[in-house]
């Protein structure tokens, strides 16, 4: 199941860092949708 989170901890910037790839995201131009990551 998906975890949503409102802000990146450290810990999630951490392995973000660590990774040998590059994420790619896109946003809604409203504020009622998500980020997919």
């Amino acid at each position: 199941m998906a975890k949503f989170y409102d802000q990146l901890n450290d810990k999630h910037v951490a392995f973000i860092k660590a990774q040998k790839m590059f994420f790619v995201a896109t946003a809604p131009l409203s504020d009622a949708g998500r980020v997919n990551l």
